[in-house]
């Protein structure tokens, strides 16, 4: 696994922390795809949670944060492999930089018979400062992770 990088997304009323690692074994199934960690506290509800993201589909959120970042608008989905583990949007909701973090983290947790949701919906607004600052993080994740693969590529003799 890739050295991970912790994303933070805080206010008075909450709190979203995502450790994000990328599977860096260009020998595995899974190399690219990452693997999150994450903590979240919204009001009187807090959650912790793990998940499994697909490697377009962390790039795709990197570029929409980017995006974001430029503009001062815009909106970025990430969506965890298995239904129902991460459900996160930011998004802008003024012209004057404020955006919203809103999402669902959740799990199955099996009992005797049967398995059972357990998930926390959470939603609040961060300051474009938090914006830009994980879209850097994001993009020097997602930017190691291309040059590895460029790296791996033509260490194997392979053309770029």
């Amino acid at each position: 696994m890739q050295e991970p990088v912790t994303l933070s997304f805080a206010t008075g009323a909450g709190r979203l922390q995502i450790e994000i690692a990328r599977e860096s074994d260009p020998a595995s199934p899974s190399h690219g795809d990452a693997r999150l960690s994450m903590a979240v506290a919204s009001g009187d509800f807090a959650g912790r949670g793990g998940c499994w993201v697909e490697r377009d589909t962390l790039d795709r959120f990197s570029r929409a944060m980017s995006s974001m970042q430029e503009r001062v608008e815009g909106q970025a989905e990430l969506r965890s492999m298995s239904p129902g583990e991460l459900a996160l949007t930011i998004h802008s909701v003024s012209a004057r930089g404020v955006f919203a973090v809103e999402g669902l983290l959740g799990t199955r947790v099996q009992g005797d018979a049967h398995a059972f949701p357990h998930a926390v919906t959470f939603g609040f607004e961060v300051d474009f400062a938090e914006i830009q600052r994980a879209a850097r993080q994001l993009s020097e994740l997602t930017a190691g992770t291309a040059w590895n693969v460029v790296e791996m590529t033509r260490r194997n003799g392979d053309h770029v």
